[in-house]
Parts: C-alpha cells; sequence; structure tokens
C-alpha cells in the first residue's frame, strides 16, 4: 500500500466515526435532584399556611433586632427567602407604587453616571441625596453615596447613609439581599475607622 492510499483510508475511517456518533442517540443529561428553587417573584403567591404565625413572628423579629443574622439567613435558606416575601408584602407593594411615578434607576441613578464620567462629584451627591429622600429603592443608591462620602473623608455621612438604607424595609426582602449584604459590610468598616 502507498502512503497515499493509507491516508485516504485514514480519512474515511475519521469520517466514518464522526457521522456514526452524530446518529446515535445521546441520553438528555437529568438531574436527579433539583438542588434550587426558582426564585418567586412578587406576582407569584406563597400560601401563608406553609409557615407558623409563630414562625412568620420569629423571622420578623429577628429582621427587627439582628439585621446582620436575618441576612445571613435570608441569603442561606430558601425557608427564610419564601417567609419573607410574605411577611414584607408591602414592601413590594411600595417598590410597585414607586415605579408607577418613574423608574428609579432610570430617574436617579443613570443620572448620577452620568455625574461620575463628568467628574461632577457634587452634582452626583446631591442628585443620590435626592434619591434617598424620594425613598429609592436601590441600594446602589445608598452604596454609591456612602463611597463618594469615604473619598471626601466624610465618615460620618457615609455612615448616615449606610443607616438611612437599614431605615427603610427594602433592605429586608430577598430582591435586595446582595447590596444590602454590601452596605451592611461597609457601614460595620466604617464604624471601625470612627473608632
Amino acid at each position: 500500500m502507498t502512503m497515499e492510499l493509507i491516508i485516504i483510508i485514514g480519512i474515511i475511517l475519521i469520517i466514518v466515526v464522526i457521522i456514526s456518533n452524530k446518529n446515535k442517540k445521546r441520553k438528555p443529561i437529568v438531574n436527579k435532584e433539583e438542588t434550587t428553587k426558582s426564585f418567586v417573584n412578587i406576582n407569584t403567591e406563597i400560601q401563608s399556611q406553609d409557615f407558623t404565625n409563630e414562625r412568620l413572628e420569629e423571622i420578623k423579629k429577628e429582621a427587627s433586632t439582628d439585621k446582620k443574622q436575618y441576612l445571613l439567613n435570608l441569603k442561606n435558606s430558601d425557608e427564610y427567602r419564601d417567609a419573607s416575601m410574605i411577611i414584607f408584602k408591602s414592601v413590594y407593594r411600595k417598590m410597585d407604587k414607586i415605579d408607577k411615578s418613574g423608574d428609579p434607576w432610570l430617574k436617579y441613578n443613570s443620572k448620577a453616571e452620568k455625574f461620575k464620567k463628568n467628574n461632577d462629584v457634587l452634582g452626583e451627591i446631591q442628585l443620590l441625596e435626592k434619591a434617598i429622600s424620594d425613598e429609592v429603592y436601590t441600594p446602589f443608591t445608598y452604596e454609591r453615596l456612602a463611597i463618594l462620602y469615604s473619598k471626601n473623608k466624610d465618615y460620618k455621612s457615609a455612615i448616615e447613609v449606610c443607616k438611612k438604607w437599614f431605615e427603610t424595609d427594602y433592605w429586608k426582602i430577598p430582591n435586595m439581599l446582595s447590596g444590602s449584604l454590601k452596605l451592611m459590610e461597609r457601614l460595620e468598616k466604617l464604624e471601625n475607622k470612627q473608632i
């Protein structure tokens, strides 16, 4: 056999293997157990009978007495997530009401980004302060304002901004968990600087 014939046979074999693999029916990959629940949004009703009134009260009390522990439990527990959506249902309604007067992100945060690009720190601070006084529900607003005050070494104002977030009820709902944890961490660091 010549070398050319060996190469041709090799190529034919490769093509046959490729074609036969394509024609084989592959078994779909099936997860035996779903490990995460899909996130429940405001429009999905959670049956409150799944929780005892006592359990809902325990979780609600924890949110008012130990914010950090509540946030950690919210992060790590489906039960807390579902319960918080029942306990703090009014927060979602308040957010809907705010949305009807205009998307807070477009109304404040996207404009603040323009101030940032133009290095207009004072304009950005004033706009973010206005957003907070208008009870905006985006944790980014509070975090960005705290960052601006910190950069100006105005730690007292930065601390006050973080505390204002936790004076709202927004921090209690799952949708705000990531931002709330960031603001909690920032608050702790700022308070340590004040000591």
